[in-house]
């Protein structure tokens, strides 16, 4: 059997040429179509990979300030969530992100507070945003140690779950986030769960702003010919984004491990 994880980013009404930023309205039809057909969103570390009991995760990465939105929605349904935050951009705004049309801000940690208390995981998204495939090894360890600290020392919480910068991912990477302390490890790679996927690298369906709740349902019935079209959408937005990515490494990703890497968001 298998179990579906979806990521979201900014969730919020307006212009925004991002594809990546899905909008307050669409986002509340997900919420409401998928609850009236019985479906429940947990934690990322609540699933139980391979079962089938009518769950799904949200994750959501960034941390940005429509989260707030995200999960009061979410608390209408019974559901909640994990965010990934990059903790080095707590309560700044995301000057990292060079494809924006518009910035947006991040969550403070009071407001991560309450996110938390509203039953919310948190999640590492690293600690400066940046892809841990361009890293050394040792830099990419301290990089994730720095941000679990953080959020050790700020919101008294250690956490367990990570979402690779950019779905940047290989086999090394998962080993040694293992190896710190994380249990549970999610990439961009346009997929279900299934039972024989590593822990330190579940994939996910990536959420665009285009998407209705039908191309949801469709992800979570299983549909045939979904994975070559959502790798050929995840190659489209890749092109755009790749602009963020080299700003925030200084140089194109180039890694030792080059065929264990999983697809990039």
């Amino acid at each position: 059997m298998a179990q579906h994880i979806f990521a979201y980013h900014a969730v919020e009404d307006g212009f925004e040429l991002s594809a990546t930023t899905v909008p307050l309205r669409r986002w509340r039809e997900h919420c409401r179509v998928l609850s009236d057909l019985g479906w429940r969103a947990v934690r990322v570390d609540e699933m139980i990979q391979g079962a089938d009991d009518g769950t799904f995760c949200i994750t959501v990465d960034d941390a940005y300030a429509s989260l707030l939105d995200v999960v009061a929605t979410c608390e209408c349904h019974g559901w909640r969530g994990t965010v990934f935050v990059p903790t080095g951009y707590v309560g700044k705004v995301a000057s990292w992100d060079v494809g924006a049309w518009r910035t947006h801000r991040h969550l403070n940690w009071e407001e991560l507070r309450e996110v938390a208390a509203a039953g919310w995981e948190i999640g590492v998204h690293g600690h400066t945003h940046t892809a841990l495939t361009d890293k050394p090894i040792a830099a990419a360890r301290q990089e994730l140690q720095c941000a679990r600290s953080a959020m050790e020392q700020e919101l008294g919480i250690v956490a367990t779950s990570l979402a690779y910068p950019f779905g940047a991912a290989s086999k090394t990477l998962a080993e040694m986030a293992q190896a710190i302390g994380f249990r549970r490890a999610v990439t961009m790679e346009p997929s279900q769960v299934e039972e024989w996927h590593s822990p330190l690298l579940l994939p996910r369906w990536p959420v665009y702003r285009m998407d209705t709740a039908a191309h949801l349902l469709a992800r979570l019935c299983g549909a045939p010919w979904l994975k070559q079209l959502e790798r050929a959408r995840l190659r489209t937005i890749q092109r755009f984004s790749q602009g963020t990515r080299v700003r925030m490494s200084g140089k194109m990703n180039i890694i030792s491990d080059a065929a264990e890497q999983t697809y990039v968001e």
